[in-house]
């Protein structure tokens, strides 16, 4: 058990460096795409402004759901644009409380599971000494 938890945390923090490597990339791909931009035209555009995490995995199509108003593009052929111009645009303050309310529920849920869990994995342990 103590092993399994071991190698679920080493898979976990590869995991993360693995993913904040491609943040990086994505991000540089990004900046590099603002310079261009700024040098053929000298406005400000909404790219500019810097995005979260989870609206970054958005845009690149990693996920399904908006992480604002949690609106499902699964299926549809959407291209880069077109969600980064939908996460701009996306200002209806009622679906966006109601998909947090939903997010924060759901993540109350999952973390009782995983303590849950972790706890019976401490009862195993200690049996098995």
């Amino acid at each position: 058990m103590l092993k399994r938890r071991e190698q679920r945390g080493g898979r976990a923090a590869r995991g993360a460096a693995r993913r904040a490597a491609q943040q990086a990339a994505f991000e540089a791909a990004a900046e590099k795409k603002r310079k261009k931009a700024s040098k053929s035209s000298k406005s400000s555009s909404s790219e500019s402004s810097k995005l979260t995490e989870e609206e970054t995995s958005f845009v690149m199509g990693l996920v399904d759901n908006c992480p604002k108003c949690g609106r499902t593009v699964r299926g549809e052929n959407v291209s880069e644009g077109a969600l980064r111009q939908h996460l701009f645009q996306c200002q209806d303050k009622d679906k966006i409380a109601k998909f947090a309310k939903k997010k924060a529920i759901a993540a109350s849920k999952e973390a009782s599971m995983k303590s849950a869990a972790e706890k019976q994995e401490e009862m195993m342990l200690e049996k098995q000494w």
